[in-house]
Formats: C-alpha cells, structure tokens, sequence
C-alpha cells in the first residue's frame, strides 16, 4: 500500500474529512475537480476501487491462457497430448499448416484493437468488456470442436480479435479505476496477472489429454468472469465524465463511496468540455515533418520487434532441448525481474538507453547461441527473453512520451495494430527451423540488433515535458 493520502484522518478513513472539500473558489463557488483529483480524495483504500482494479487485471490472466497455448497445441515433439498436428494430419508438405491458426489469432488482434478500441471510447469500458470476454470465451470453446483446420483458424481469429478487445479494455478500465498514487501498483499488477496466465498453461497442457481439451480449459473461465464485471466493475469515472454523463456520475459517486459521504457532488467534477476544433489528421501531421515521421517509423518498428520476439521466443520455448515444461515456465518466469525494475530503471537511465541497451542485449545473446555449448543454450535464451521484456514494457511509457498530446492515442494506437505483424510472424520461427536448424537465432538476432540501432534515431524523453505538438517533439525541450 502506498503512503497514505494527506486527507485522511488517523483512523484511515477516506471521506472522515469531507466537509473540507466544500471549500468555495475565489467567486464564491463551490471548486471543481478534475477526475484524477476525485479518486485521489476517495483514496487507496476504497474497497470497491481495489476491487475493480483487481478484476480489470485478472483479465489478462484470462487473456495470457488462450494465447500460449498455442505453444503446446502444435508442438511436433509433444508425446503427452494430442495435437493439431495429430487430428489434422499436418505431417510432410502440410506441416506449415500447424502453426496458421495461431497467426490467424494475431491478425484477429489487430481488426479487434482497431474497432473494439474504440467502441470502449464511444459506448464505455463496462459494456464492452462483457461483449468481449463473452465472445472471447464462446469463439475459444467453439474452437475447440473444430472439424478442420480452416475452421480452427477462423475461429482462433475471432477468438484473437475478442482477445485485443478484453485486454486493452481492462488496462484502461483498471487504470482509470485507481488512484494516481496507486498506479505504479496497478502497472505491477497486470504484469503479473499476465505471468499468473502464461505459467498456468504449463500444467493445464501437462494434465490436457489433447488440444481439444487445452484449448476449451483455457477459454471457458472468461464466460464466468464476465458476469463477475456485471456486478463488481462499475464504470469509469473518466468515461463518465468524458461523456458529460452528470446523472451517471452522481450514481458512480454513490456506489464507490458506499455509506459514506461522498468528498464530492458530482456538479464540482469538471467535465471535458467538448472539442470544437478541427480533427488532427494523424497521418498528416505525420507525413508534414521528416524529422518526426523518422521517429514514427522506428518507434513502428521497435513494436514489431518486440511483438515478434517476445511472442516468438514464448511459443518457440517448447521446442528448445529438454524439459519442455521446465523450458516454458522458465521463460515465464524469467520476466518478473523485467515487471518489477523496469519503472526505476527507465527513470534514472532514461527510456533510449534502457530500451536500445536492452536490444542489443537481445540482439547480442541470440547471436552467441550460435556458438555456445549445449550446456549454456537455456540460460542465454532466458536472458533474451529478459532483455526483450525489460524493452517491451518500457516501449509503453517511451512512446506515450515521443508521441504530442493532439495525436497521442491514435499514434500509440497506431503502433499497437502494426506490432500484431511480429505477432502473426512469430509462430513462423518453429519453421524456420525446418529450413535451417539456426535459422531462428539468426532472424532474432538481426531483428533485435537493429531495434537497438533504430531506438538511436529516438529523442531522449526522460525528465522532460510531455510535448502538445510535433514542433515541441522534435525541438529539444528543458529538463521538468
């Protein structure tokens, strides 16, 4: 739990001082509150407000077992299950066939974080997060008693597409849902909500006696939970107040402070005023400055990267020598150091160091795997899993900072579609193999040694302040 408010009393109560937010501004009104200051007067400790923020992060555990598993549901060396490969005779010239519906579901993230994204914006976090999770789970379970591997692939694409909506959803919704001062919590709390997710389809692939079973046991929890965010998720308030919903927002006030007063009305909430200017051309303003559109392109590209790598390296996992469990966890777990030292890290070296240094890493480990003894294989593959985590991670704070407010979300939006191109790559590096034994190695390694090269050409953005426009990006701005 972190420090404690300065409104609340001794006793730990957050409303036990509310009549001293009924304090009047300099004309004699009552003050208004932006949406961050009302949860900051609730408090960290609301019970409702945890909850929510708990439920939103357990969606990416949800989110984490139908991806994985396909790390199991086609491994050509897997003599405890039945797999794709089995029921569908995927053996000789039709062996490339094993690994489509898993990019199938990578392109069905990117058509699902186009429009899903934004349904979140127009009709609320709330209503399409119980879409998405009940489409998630049902696509998933249908998947499951598949005839074909066609009909496989396009349900694990649909699958895909509810799977984008359901996480970045939740991120949101969890995010809006706390307190500032608890937001480096929640970032900690989805990080290890998805390694919750990744390292229990280990036991449930270990214990499923075909992928038929896996792939039902890793869809079926979402349709349950979705009725847990009917009746414990509430709205958020910033959508709320983004939609100048007053009603609505007095009835969210009520229930997350309970039976106690509420700091605020929600007449003192200060609501978005509604923008009249003229709608920013993203790619125009993109396209108008070479120095920027150079930022764009590498930023693009580093997303794709690490899209690439980190998914790759997690379904490559069960095919490297040894214990296949034992390999699969160890990569999952390999990223809680990642989870836990990124925001530190980034802050007192800076986003271009930590995310170039942590490619060339990468970039560096793949490359020696071309050398190394068998005995060292597993750890330096670990490493590259760490270092391209580590990236992965601070790619989130680093673009929202190169990016200007006018076209922040549709650009950071931007690059989180183009990333599921190294998704739906990724699965490709088991077959890669089959083409030449290093052939992994080698693709990973350039990939990663040039992320690093093209994070270089990427201002620096650590202590400095958020730019309002490309002008401001791409002049050097004063330290904040």
């Amino acid at each position: 739990m972190g420090p404690k408010p300065p409104h609340l009393s001794p006793a730990g109560s957050s409303f036990s001082v509310n009549r001293e937010y009924s304090h009047l501004n300099g004309d004699g009104e009552k003050k208004k509150y932006l949406p961050d200051e009302v949860l900051d007067m609730i408090g960290a400790r609301n019970k409702t407000l945890l909850v929510g923020m708990c439920s939103a992060s357990f969606i990416w555990v949800l989110g984490a077992m139908p991806l994985m598993a396909s790390g199991f549901t086609s491994d050509t060396n897997n003599a405890t299950m039945r797999t794709v490969i089995d029921d569908f005779n995927l053996t000789g010239e039709n062996s490339y066939l094993a690994e489509i519906p898993t990019s199938a579901y990578m392109a069905g993230n990117m058509a699902g974080g186009t429009f899903l994204a934004q349904a979140s914006d127009r009709f609320g976090r709330r209503p399409v997060l119980l879409l998405a999770l009940s489409m998630f789970s049902l696509s998933g379970i249908l998947a499951s008693f598949s005839p074909s591997i066609l009909i496989y692939s396009l349900l694990r694409a649909c699958q895909g597409c509810f799977y984008t909506g359901s996480c970045v959803t939740g991120w949101v919704a969890g995010y809006e849902m706390s307190p500032p001062k608890m937001r480096p919590l929640a970032t900690l709390l989805f990080g290890m909500a998805w390694l919750l997710g990744y390292s229990a389809v280990a036991p449930l692939a270990y214990n499923a006696d075909s992928w038929r079973q896996l792939v039902f046991y890793t869809a079926l929890p979402s349709l349950p939970f979705a009725l847990w965010i009917y009746f414990f998720l509430p709205e958020t308030l910033h959508f709320l107040v983004s939609k100048r919903k007053t009603k609505e927002m007095g009835v969210w006030l009520e229930k997350i402070c309970g039976d106690q007063k509420s700091p605020v009305s929600s007449e003192q909430i200060l609501l978005l005023q509604e923008n009249s200017e003229k709608k920013v051309n993203v790619f125009r303003e993109i396209c108008g400055n070479r120095t920027f559109l150079i930022y764009t392109i590498a930023m693009m590209y580093l997303w794709i990267c690490d899209t690439f790598t980190y998914f790759g390296l997690s379904l490559y996992s069960t095919e490297l020598s040894g214990n296949k469990w034992v390999n699969y966890l160890l990569m999952g777990l390999v990223e809680l150091p990642a989870y836990i030292f990124t925001p530190m890290l980034i802050d007192k070296f800076g986003r271009r160091s930590i995310v170039a240094g942590s490619h060339f890493v990468a970039g560096l480990a793949f490359m020696s795997l071309l050398i190394s003894p068998a005995e060292v294989l597993l750890p330096i593959w670990l490493i590259g899993k760490s270092a391209i985590t580590l990236s992965f991670m601070a790619l989130f704070v680093y673009a929202s900072e190169v990016f200007p407010t006018d076209i922040r979300n549709a650009s950071v939006g931007m690059c989180v579609v183009v990333a599921r191109i190294g998704g739906i790559a990724a699965p490709q590096i088991k077959n890669m193999a089959l083409v030449f034994s290093k052939m992994p190695e080698v693709v990973l390694s350039t990939v990663c040694l040039l992320g690093g090269l093209a994070t270089l050409l990427l201002p620096e953005t650590a202590n400095r302040p958020l730019p309002a426009s490309i002008k401001e990006t791409t002049e050097k701005q004063p330290l904040a």
